[in-house]
């Protein structure tokens, strides 16, 4: 089933106003949480969330995002590494879809994966290997995320907060295609794209 629970990170002015127990004014947002979704069918359900949303005026600001998860349960350790070699090779475009706060270089909830990171990750022969690696969740894709207790998912998180269906329907269906070819590559993408965390892309 579909959850609603706090989020501590989406404080901006703009969401519920509440009164702590110090009697001053603070703003505390929430995040909506889909149950495991599959194919049109789930598309379908994220559609009537929108609608649902945006009905009761909703709003989403700079502190708000988009994760995405897609089941891993069957992808190889070859398949990992070519997702992260993937968006890795490819970040300054991602970035250049976003918004400046969800830009990897100015949000630390998705920070882009590093050179160092990535060059020790494609000999790593685990997944539990590579999401060490990682060290944090916070990553443009978090392959740590399979490491937990009820579900073995990767999660990408770059997306910004939308209340537009056709903005998250394209992005679900890009990372799916993105994935897609990087499971069916025969063999270890290679990196090709050493840029660095200096360069900003407005």
């Amino acid at each position: 089933r579909w959850k609603i629970i706090w989020d501590g990170s989406v404080t901006s002015e703009g969401t519920e106003e509440i009164t702590n127990l110090h009697g001053e004014k603070v703003y505390k947002g929430i995040e909506i949480v889909s149950p495991i979704l599959f194919g049109e069918n789930g598309l379908n359900q994220i559609k009537l969330i929108y609608g649902c949303l945006n009905e009761l005026n909703t709003k989403v600001d700079n502190t708000c995002g988009t994760h995405v998860h897609f089941d891993a349960e069957i992808l190889f350790v070859k398949d990992i590494k070519n997702i992260l070699i993937f968006y890795y090779n490819n970040q300054l475009l991602f970035d250049s879809l976003m918004p400046k706060n969800r830009k990897s270089l100015f949000c630390k909830y998705c920070e882009p994966i590093s050179s160092s990171e990535i060059t020790v990750i494609k000999d790593l022969l685990s997944r539990k290997d590579i999401g060490e690696e990682l060290k944090t969740r916070h990553k443009v894709i978090n392959a740590r995320s399979q490491k937990g207790r009820n579900h073995n998912t990767i999660e990408l998180r770059q997306l910004n907060g939308t209340l537009n269906y056709d903005e998250i329907q394209n992005w679900i269906l890009l990372m799916y295609k993105l994935i897609k070819h990087c499971c069916n590559y025969n063999g270890l993408l290679t990196i090709t794209h050493n840029w660095t965390l200096q360069t900003p892309v407005d």
